[in-house]
């Protein structure tokens, strides 16, 4: 039977319909296909020489060689950063980010974790993943950000399977661990106590040495806090009594500096004085672990003062000013190699993102084309679907272009961002210059007067040539001295009350001591945390030096108190001692209590100075805690 011209018209037409819809299918296809293809994810395994490398750096780090890891890491990061291999980068990485956290790196260890941590997610591999998180946790909590620890540190949990024991890789004990000191250090014994046995129990189930050994160290400082002294000491024991201990001075270190805090908490000197005896010969010894060694020292200086023993808690304090100099001179140094060496290593990294990049556009590109190209063929047989569909794809067009031409305007807004704050150094940088041609100057110039007079006069007066060159040698001593104050002041790391804190006690320490002056000095932590302008932490370290001089040449005095308290958006620097006093009436116009004015004048201030014969000094500064009108 014969079919009919309408029939025949409507069979073409589905059929043609199919056609298309065939056609344009295998264009999607062949499309996903090359993407699929030019996407192919890098190698899920180490290469053989970045496994050595790892291998020899993993030997140096276990004995402490920190400085020369480094080196090797960086170099072949520079190798390895084009091989495709992002297990390769990965793991550099992650070994760069730890010895960042030993060395107190910290930004630079931060960069190095959040780099593993995109190649992590980018190879979406949750256990690569979790060694990134439990770093980010660890370089926060060495730099003192409690909050950011512990999110990375429950996210470190969350990721890393707890029977995980592989070579280069965090362990969910480890991470306990961690957990257990962030918890120690915001003062929440309970939540240490819990993690810290907790972590205990997964280290002996795998006989991790090291791990057990700081475990116990966890929990007697847990103990301690909630001043349960006899778990304290056993904890302290059954750590000494590891056999294991010798090959980890490090944790040897951190046990001795809770032994000193218990005898202190149960009143024993003679375990005290043992310990701090001990920890010192083991320091002697060891070789790049000056953290260990720094909070060593701090607590044997803590608990020294607590018993009054002033010389020898100034002698360990001079110790630690001299490791925390030569450690701070040190990551400086290597702080200026690592970022030459980083930001070749960036930029390779960024030339190689771009050019990926590219190659995805292109990919996305070439696909459009094609299914354009597929969308025309069609639309010989159904134009009007492919109609509408050509309006979406420009309409999407024009979302994109405004996307681009919103994100220019912000990149504008960014670089207009960046002028001001270059324009804001380049004026710092002039105000330091003028201070630098108008004090120290003068200075340098008056120094010069004193010794040219002397050479004048040495022949026939000596006498007079010792004095002017007595005077030129104190002239340089205030320069030294301007310069160091003025170094310290610009130095970004500096810019906390902390800071300001630790350079007053170091400097009571250093002229009150060789008198015979007992200090105390009390601080307000609120404010340890607040960020200090340059020009206000210089004037309040000169005026306390003013005070502090006065005291040491003229109060005959034997106790200094120095308070520092924050209380309704006003900050008081109080200063008092038991001296001899002076009459205030008759010294209104003295260089030193000029000095205080101008001093308090320039942080918006006022000073109060109290005093009278055989009565003592109490000198009181008060000013504004929110900084606001201060000249920089």
């Amino acid at each position: 039977m014969k079919q009919s011209p309408k029939r025949y018209v409507t069979t073409l037409s589905v059929k043609a319909r199919r056609f298309v819809w065939f056609v344009f299918l295998l264009f999607l296809f062949a499309c996903n296909r090359e993407e699929e293809r030019a996407l192919i994810p890098a190698p899920q395994t180490v290469s053989s020489s970045c496994d050595s490398l790892l291998t020899k750096v993993a030997v140096m780090m276990d004995k402490g060689q920190f400085e020369t890891s480094q080196e090797l890491l960086i170099a072949a990061l520079e190798r390895f950063s084009g091989n495709h291999n992002a297990y390769d980068v990965y793991y550099l990485q992650s070994y760069l980010a730890e010895v960042m956290y030993y060395t107190a790196l910290n930004e630079q260890g931060l960069q190095n974790a959040g780099e593993a941590l995109k190649i992590a997610t980018t190879v979406q591999n949750d256990t690569l993943k979790g060694n990134a998180y439990n770093l980010l946790g660890l370089i926060h909590l060495n730099a003192q950000r409690y909050d950011s620890a512990l999110f990375y540190l429950n996210n470190a949990l969350l990721k890393i399977p707890e029977n995980l024991n592989k070579p280069r890789l965090s362990r969910y004990d480890q991470v306990l661990g961690n957990l257990a000191e962030t918890y120690l250090r915001i003062k929440n014994p309970q939540q240490a106590l819990a993690f810290g046995h907790k972590a205990m129990a997964a280290s002996q189930k795998i006989h991790a040495e090291r791990a057990i050994i700081l475990n116990h160290w966890t929990l007697a400082e847990a103990f301690l806090q909630t001043m349960q002294l006899d778990s304290t000491l056993w904890h302290i024991l059954a750590g000494f009594n590891n056999g294991q201990i010798e090959k980890y001075p490090d944790a040897r270190l951190y046990l001795l500096s809770t032994a000193i805090k218990a005898s202190a908490a149960t009143g024993n000197t003679s375990n005290m004085q043992a310990s701090i005896d001990e920890g010192i010969l083991l320091s002697d010894k060891l070789g790049d672990y000056d953290y260990a060694v720094s909070q060593f020292y701090g607590e044997a200086v803590n608990a020294l003062l607590s018993i009054s023993d002033f010389r020898q808690a100034s002698i360990i304090q001079q110790r630690l000013n001299a490791l925390q100099e030569r450690s701070r001179m040190s990551r400086e140094s290597m702080h200026m190699r690592l970022l030459n060496a980083y930001y070749r290593n960036e930029q390779a990294l960024a030339i190689e993102m771009a050019t990926k990049q590219q190659h995805e556009q292109e990919i996305r590109l070439n696909r459009k084309v094609q299914i354009i190209l597929g969308a025309l063929i069609a639309a010989l047989i159904l134009l009007f679907i492919f109609f509408r569909r050509w309006i979406g794809q420009r309409r999407k067009l024009e979302r994109l272009t405004f996307e681009q031409d919103k994100k220019d305007t912000l990149r504008k807004q960014e670089l207009e961002s960046l002028r001001s704050q270059f324009n804001a150094i380049e004026e710092e940088r002039n105000r330091i210059a003028r201070e630098l041609h108008d004090d120290i100057g003068s200075s340098i110039s008056s120094a010069s007067i004193f010794a040219d007079l002397a050479i004048q006069v040495i022949r026939n007066d000596q006498e007079k040539a010792r004095v002017l060159m007595i005077r030129a040698k104190a002239k340089t001593q205030e320069i030294s001295e301007n310069i160091s104050d003025l170094i310290w002041a610009i130095y970004s790391r500096n810019d906390s009350w902390l800071s300001l804190i630790e350079r007053i006690r170091n400097f009571c320490f250093e002229i009150l001591s060789s008198k015979e002056i007992e200090v105390k000095i009390q601080d307000d932590k609120q404010l340890h945390d607040v960020q200090i302008p340059i020009q206000y932490k210089k004037s309040l370290l000169l005026f306390l030096k003013e005070a502090v001089n006065n005291i040491a040449k003229y109060s005959q005095a034997t106790e200094v108190s120095i308070r520092i308290e924050l209380e309704n958006e006003m900050i008081t620097l109080q200063i008092d001692d038991n001296g001899v006093g002076f009459d205030t009436s008759l010294s209104t116009k003295g260089n030193g209590l000029l000095n205080f004015q101008a001093h308090a004048k320039s942080v918006k201030g006022s000073v109060k100075i109290v005093s009278s014969p055989g009565q003592g000094t109490h000198i009181r500064l008060t000013f504004p805690s929110n900084f606001k009108g201060i000249e920089i």
